[in-house]
């Protein structure tokens, strides 16, 4: 091209001269390491919605249906949020992430028989928040094991076999939660947990059942109405109890209990009438 020349550079690029191109470089190696460090997209927040689809991206224009889907398009660690009321379905999680229905949003999840409503099954961590797990005629509301660090607030678990089950080598910590009308026990505990401003009532067995080694801390909480008894600790477990109401179970407010070659369980009550 007359007028244009060009030359290596020793920087290894190209110098061209001449016309509108004078004083440009394009440097091979820097274009190379540009390309590689463009990230792929990142879905830090997914969301669901009565309209949703599971054939979308679960962005916040283009929702899924199902949160199930939506935790499968979501980074590890992200959010996964609630749009609109609605029923969402069962999940299974096995990524560090937070399943949320901001207040004045019912997300309900309903499990069939047989089924568990939530399983956390690996040592992750994961936050509910605002969740309703109703179901019919199914094994567990929340099924926590693997290890996994579980913090349940604001939700409603109701009429399964158990409405949660704590295992494993993690710990779950419960706020503002209702656990209620479930046929067998409200909590089943074999790890260590924490709860305050906890509702237990009306289940078929203990409102919480504590044994295999469990240790938990229980404030400013009720547990009523229970048919076996309100709490029932075994098989050195250990509990502290404070500021707590535990009144008109049907059987012991406290059960503490261990067959002899297991070893006493421990109990602290702290201003905690009717136990």
């Amino acid at each position: 091209i007359a007028g244009v020349g060009r030359h290596v550079t020793p920087a290894g690029g190209v110098h061209v001269e001449g016309g509108d191109m004078d004083r440009r470089f394009v440097y091979g190696a820097q274009v190379a390491v540009f390309l590689v460090s463009v990230p792929g997209f990142a879905a830090q927040r997914t969301f669901v919605a009565s309209t949703g689809n599971d054939g979308q991206p679960c962005s916040l224009t283009l929702p899924c249906r199902s949160f199930q889907a939506a935790i499968t398009a979501v980074d590890a660690g992200g959010e996964v949020i609630a749009l609109d009321s609605a029923g969402y379905g069962p999940f299974t999680v096995g990524k560090s992430v937070s399943v949320i229905a901001p207040p004045g949003v019912y997300a309900g999840i309903t499990p069939g028989a047989g089924q568990d409503g939530i399983y956390i099954y690996s040592p992750v961590v994961v936050k509910l928040s605002g969740l309703t797990v109703n179901g019919l005629g199914s094994l567990v509301g929340i099924r926590v094991g693997g290890g996994a660090e579980v913090v349940i607030e604001r939700c409603t678990i109701e009429r399964h076999q158990v409405g949660i089950s704590i295992s494993g080598s993690g710990r779950t910590t419960l706020h503002d939660t209702a656990i209620r009308w479930n046929t067998s026990d409200g909590i089943g505990a074999g790890a260590r947990f924490a709860a305050e401003n906890l509702r237990v009532e009306y289940n078929g067995g203990y409102g919480i059942r504590m044994e295999g080694g469990a240790s938990g801390r229980l404030a400013d909480s009720s547990v009523t109405g229970n048919t076996l008894g309100g709490i029932g600790v075994l098989l050195f477990s250990d509990l502290t109890v404070t500021n707590s109401n535990i009144d008109l179970n049907r059987g012991p407010g406290i059960l503490v209990a261990a067959a002899e070659k297991f070893g006493l369980p421990i109990v602290c009550l702290i201003n905690t009438p009717g136990a």
